[in-house]
């Protein structure tokens, strides 16, 4: 076992497996690896404890300066992970936002004669709609 890097673990060091080659080749059917382990354990007996995970690292010759680095790289994970989740519901605002943005240069500064044709019609509209409803506010003589 060595240390690891899975943010997984709610505390503590990550330990993963290791990898040491073996010069013997070693072929185990999987039928006859299941004969032989017929036991299936739940997944939290997999789970290993952070004092356990400490002490086999202490076991494999870490440091006590590689399990700190080891376990803050995993909570600057973590950290890392949940400010990128929060962020997924306010880039879809950002993107709206930005849409609506866009619609509204082009209404305020159109490019072609089709758009600023509508965009004068639409002033004379409200121009007429604002001279209406004041003449209606005015009092009759």
């Amino acid at each position: 076992r060595v240390l690891g890097d899975n943010p997984a673990c709610s505390s503590g060091p990550p330990v993963s497996l290791g990898w040491e080659h073996s010069p013997e080749d070693v072929v185990v059917s999987i039928d006859e690896y299941e004969e032989l382990n017929p036991y299936k354990r739940s997944p939290a007996e997999l789970v290993l404890p952070r004092k356990m995970r400490e002490q086999i690292c202490r076991d494999g010759g870490f440091s006590r300066k590689d399990v700190v680095r080891a376990t803050k790289y995993v909570t600057l994970y973590k950290k890392s992970k949940k400010k990128s989740n929060n962020r997924i519901g306010l880039d879809r605002i950002d993107e709206r936002i930005e849409g609506i943005k866009r619609k509204g240069k082009k209404l305020m500064f159109p490019k072609n004669k089709s758009q600023k044709e509508i965009l004068k019609w639409e002033e004379a509209l409200k121009g007429a709609e604002i001279c209406q409803s004041s003449m209606e506010k005015a009092p009759s003589q």
